[in-house]
């Protein structure tokens, strides 16, 4: 392990800014010389994970092999491609959530990308307090789009609904 932190991004209801969900070291080091911040801000990512109405903080690390120096992920797969590569974890792609402007609103309105991330299948909290999932940057399942505009060619075997599966794998 090189470092621990948690998840971060920006907050759900934000336009511009960073896409890309990065993990914040726990142990911070700020260069004296540097500028104010005022036009950009990372906050929490939360995720309601386990179906309650509350969210929890994502924690995150950062790793090293002395072995394996290829890694990848793997959406839409349970398995790595062959047994020269190693299984780190398996999970579920999360992202933030997709609004096309139907009906069933999650959130106001408001939406924005980010990058689709393999979240580890037993997850766990930065910190066991749940908070308020109004603010921060938030995760959702991601499933495939099997009927409609932008539909998968391949369904079957894609199917609209279930949550896709990932696994993070090295060689």
């Amino acid at each position: 392990m090189i470092y621990r932190g948690q998840v971060v991004g920006k907050d759900h209801r934000s336009v511009g800014g960073g896409t890309n969900h990065q993990c914040l070291p726990d142990d911070p080091e700020y260069n004296p010389k540097a500028p104010r911040a005022r036009h950009s801000m990372i906050r929490a990512t939360l995720y309601r994970y386990d179906g309650e109405h509350n969210y929890k903080r994502v924690p995150c690390v950062a790793c090293e092999t002395n072995q394996r120096v290829n890694q990848i992920m793997i959406p839409g797969k349970t398995r790595c491609p062959s047994a020269d590569w190693t299984v780190e974890y398996q999970g579920y792609i999360m992202s933030q959530a997709e609004h096309n402007g139907g009906g069933n609103d999650l959130m106001g309105g408001i939406y924005y990308a980010t990058s689709y991330i393999c979240v580890d299948v037993r997850p766990e909290a930065y910190t066991n307090k749940y908070i308020n999932g109004n603010d921060g940057n938030l995760l959702y399942f991601t499933n495939a789009a099997c009927s409609g505009f932008g539909s998968l060619e391949n369904c079957p075997p894609y199917k609209n609904g279930p949550t896709l599966s990932c696994v993070v794998c090295t060689k």
